[in-house]
């Protein structure tokens, strides 16, 4: 492996690492709890990326049911920690207004902001089941009369692999079939995860 990217592995690897624990401190500050639930979220926040990268190391060496689900409930783990850290900065802010102030923050602030992030992570869980049908009508000077009237159909990001599999799949080529396109174009993105 090259040098370049063993270094950029290392750069996300210790980037994940910071950003999963400095989402799991800032909950941990803003919410009242015990010392020992506090520590054993931050010890969560710390160890969780090194859990995501097991699932992807070993779900491109074996093809077992376990590591399958494993792999799932880590990448849909990855979505909720993505939304939590949107949170944690939003959070962070007003934590840090506070102590500017000298005031103790409102728990209605950590809550509502918690609630936030986890109702934008089944919305956008929920967004990514359905396929997204946008129209339009393109028009390009001088294109040869072999092409005009043509319907084509652009897709991307459907990162098929162990959680968008065949179902998914299966949606997305019905959508296609009941078009019936003139030609079809993948702008990528198309696979995410382990051959399968």
């Amino acid at each position: 492996m090259a040098k370049e990217t063993l270094f950029f592995l290392f750069s996300v690897s210790v980037t994940t690492l910071l950003l999963s624990f400095f989402t799991a401190f800032v909950f941990t500050k803003a919410f009242p709890m015990s010392i020992f639930l506090s520590n054993a979220i931050r010890v969560s926040g710390f160890v969780f990326p090194f859990f995501y990268v097991l699932s992807n190391v070993l779900s491109r060496f074996a093809n077992i049911e376990f590591i399958k689900w494993f792999y799932t409930i880590m990448s849909v783990g990855a979505g909720v920690a993505f939304y939590l850290l949107l949170g944690a900065i939003l959070l962070a802010v007003f934590l840090l207004l506070y102590k500017i102030l000298g005031k103790s923050m409102p728990v209605f602030i950590p809550s509502s902001i918690l609630l936030l992030s986890v109702g934008l992570f089944f919305l956008g869980l929920g967004q990514a089941r359905y396929v997204k049908k946008v129209s339009y009508d393109v028009v390009i000077d001088n294109l040869p009369s072999g092409w005009e009237d043509k319907k084509a159909i652009l897709f991307s990001d459907t990162h098929y692999g162990l959680v968008n599999n065949k179902k998914a799949a299966q949606r997305l080529v019905d959508l296609v079939e009941k078009e019936n396109p003139d030609m079809v174009f993948i702008a990528g993105d198309f696979f995410d995860g382990p051959d399968i």
